[in-house]
């Protein structure tokens, strides 16, 4: 999913914490989307596809893993409770793990994936396969609608 979907379902969060770390938790996971984009940038890396889809759908990181949910929320925990730290950042797993190219499970030892069914995968470098990629952006719509009614029905 996009960083937007697991925005909308950090508003929804956010209703039920009332606190501002619950947003901020729910995407920060994404930032390694932003530090893969400026490293093939500076790399000068040829990418047949436009940027910003790029940006947005990019192969995942470690961060989106059980290792990277342990190095965020470690440190988070005793300032801002179990719940607020730990519910956004698994939130943001398990909205990853139906997506086709899943997560990781615990890298470095175990590299293996937890793969779902959802057609909201990054783009891959083949041009040829962007198009079956338009198809990516309906989980996420769906994801946003449904967080956003769920905030307006107050669940």
């Amino acid at each position: 999913m996009d960083a937007i979907a697991h925005f909308a379902f950090g508003l929804w969060l956010y209703t039920k914490f009332h606190s501002p770390i619950v947003l901020l938790l729910s995407v920060v996971i994404d930032l390694d989307h932003v530090f893969g984009f400026l490293y093939d940038k500076r790399k000068s890396k040829v990418i047949e596809i436009p940027s910003l889809l790029y940006l947005v759908y990019r192969p995942r990181s470690w961060l989106h893993s059980i290792t990277g949910l342990l190095a965020i929320s470690l440190p988070l925990l005793p300032i801002f409770g179990s719940q607020a730290v730990f519910i956004p950042l698994a939130a943001h797993l398990l909205i990853d793990m139906a997506d086709r190219a899943g997560i990781k499970i615990l890298p470095p030892l175990i590299n293996n994936r937890i793969k779902g069914i959802l057609p909201a995968s990054y783009l891959p470098e083949d041009a040829t396969t962007i198009k079956r990629h338009k198809r990516s952006h309906v989980p996420s719509v769906a994801l946003i609608v449904a967080s956003l009614i769920l905030i307006f029905l107050k669940i």
